[in-house]
Parts: structure tokens; sequence; C-alpha cells
């Protein structure tokens, strides 16, 4: 298997290499990025909380990317895109208690929503097209039918801000996972409920690309997968398939059809979807010392079925690290 590769602006690229950038510079450092698949670009929030930002990664060069930015008052903490409008980017904004979508190109609202609430941590179920929403206090998740444009009763989940929401992409029924210091829960139905739950608390999360019934769960060092029964035929605790203890606390999971991807402070571990078992490491201290970056860790990752990289976000550090795929 090819391995991955890191190449860092700095010099020339071998002919054959590509000719690719693998860190590039961006105006801003950025939290919780999406790819945009139809324009080969990242959408993120800043971190300071201020702008939405495009990184144009088609364009860049001598190691900078084009970026495109809108400035709003009142901002969540992250985007998400909807697969049947792709040119679509969703973000909350809780003292207005609504949801704006944003044009992915031109970054210019085009639509808004109404959730009730301070909508803050979103997650979109694709299927049904339901956009929910974290209350800023964690205690309920608001709801929206893109179809109608309705808001929805919400859901009362007692959790806390730190919490973690994402929407299963297959499947066909209202689904939602919710993770954090209380433990991993799925929930399905019509009424959404509580189907099946662990106590393992979980710092970031993401949901298998195949099976909504999958989730892989980073606490600490180690990702775990755990697997329950959403369908409800047996209700009851999730069931741990597979760990894998990296060694340094993860920052930040994603997943595609095949692989696992697992940023630390200083790595990122490709592992195999189905056992966790190490495809490959890649070292990135060495290429932040490179450049002299002292990022305080990872602040976001982004992947897609069709993208070619795995895209790192940098805490206090105006960068993207781009990392080739198999």
């Amino acid at each position: 298997m090819t391995a991955l590769l890191v190449l860092v602006m700095g010099g020339c690229a071998s002919a054959g290499a590509g000719q690719q950038e693998r860190l590039l510079r961006i105006e801003d450092p950025l939290t919780e990025p999406v790819w945009v698949p139809s324009q080969n670009a990242l959408i993120a929030p800043s971190e300071d909380g201020r702008r939405v930002e495009r990184v144009d990664l088609d364009s860049s060069e001598n190691g900078r990317a084009p970026v495109r930015s809108v400035t709003l008052k009142d901002l969540g903490e992250n985007v998400v895109l909807n697969p049947r409008e792709p040119g679509l980017a969703y973000i909350a904004r809780p003292e207005s208690g609504s949801i704006i979508a944003l044009d992915t190109d031109t970054l210019r609202v085009v639509r808004g929503y109404d959730t009730g609430g301070t909508p803050s941590y979103i997650t979109l179920g694709a299927q049904q097209e339901l956009l929910f929403a974290l209350s800023k206090d964690g205690k309920e998740v608001l709801r929206v039918d893109l179809a109608t444009s309705r808001e929805l009763p919400a859901l009362r989940v007692n959790r806390g801000p730190r919490t973690l929401l994402e929407a299963p992409e297959k499947g066909f029924d209202p689904a939602l996972w919710i993770a954090g210091s209380q433990g991993t829960a799925y929930y399905g139905g019509d009424p959404l409920e509580s189907m099946v739950r662990s106590p393992q608390e979980a710092e970031d999360i993401a949901v298998d690309t195949e099976s909504a019934q999958r989730v892989y769960v980073a606490e600490g060092s180690r990702l775990t997968a755990l697997e329950g029964d959403p369908q409800g035929l047996l209700r009851g605790h999730l069931e741990e398939m597979a760990s894998r203890d990296l060694g340094g606390k993860i920052e930040a999971v994603t997943s595609d059809s095949l692989y696992v991807y697992a940023a630390t402070k200083d790595r990122l571990v490709l592992m195999l979807r189905e056992t966790l078992e190490t495809v490959e490491t890649v070292d990135l201290e060495d290429k932040f010392e490179q450049k002299g970056l002292r990022p305080t860790g990872i602040s976001g990752i982004a992947t897609g079925e069709s993208a070619d990289g795995v895209y790192l976000t940098l805490e206090g550090e105006p960068y993207v690290v781009r990392i080739s795929k198999p």
C-alpha cells in the first residue's frame, strides 16, 4: 500500500510528486473544517468565532491558499453541509435562535431557519433532511425540518455544553448519536428516544459512513469502535467491537468507507475501519518544527469519499495541513 505523504512547502517537489502543497498558510486559525467535494475547498468557522471562511485548495500557490470570508457577529461552533444541496453550508446563530444557510462559493447568506433556544453545535440527518442543534447549555436538541422550514419539538437530553452530535449518513429513519462526558448514546425512532448507550466518555466521535449502527469514540489515547442495535430489536448497551491505544491524546477523528483517521497533537494515524488495525502513522512534529509552528493542538479534521487527502486545522496557527490518502 502506498504510504501516506506529508510534504511541507519549502523546497521544490521532485518530478512526479504532483507538485502539491501540503502545508497551506491561511488568514486565520480555523476550527471544525468541512470538505466541500464539488469545489475542493474547506469551509470552517474562524477560531475566534467571528467569521466563516472558505479555503480554496485548488488555487493555492507558494504555500498559501486563497481565502474568502464573511464576518458574522453571532456564530455557533461548526459548519455542516447538505449532500442533497452541496452548494449550501449551515451554521447556527445562538443569540438569534436560528440556523443560517450559506452559499459555499460566495458565503452569502441565502436562507434562515428559526429553531428557538440557543442552537450551537449542529449536525444534519441527510436522509430526512433534518437539522439537529445542541442548545448552548447542552440540555436539549433543537430540530428543524428543511423540507418545510418548520421548527420541530425539542428533544430533552440533559447533557452539558461539551456534548457532541452526529447524525448517520445511512438509514431511513431519524437518528442521532449523542456523546460526551456522560457517555455515548444512540437516539432513533419517531419520536426520537434513547435506544442503546455506553458509559464510555467521548472527546470526539465519528459515525461509520457505511452503518448507522457503528460509531468511533475517542477517549484519551484510546479509540473504540462501538456498535449497537439502532433498529430496536435488542435494547441495551453498545458493544465494543474493536479498540486501539494510540499512545497520545486523540484530538480529532473522522472516517470514510475504508479507513478511520485519528489525530493526536503531533501524529495522524490511519486505521482500517473494520478492525482499527493501524495501516500508517504520519509524524507531524518535525514538519511543524521546520516551519516554526507550535500549535497547541488539532482543532479539526476533514475528509470525504472523493477527497484525495485528509485535512487538519491547528489550534493557534493559521495553517491547514494536507495529508495524502494511500
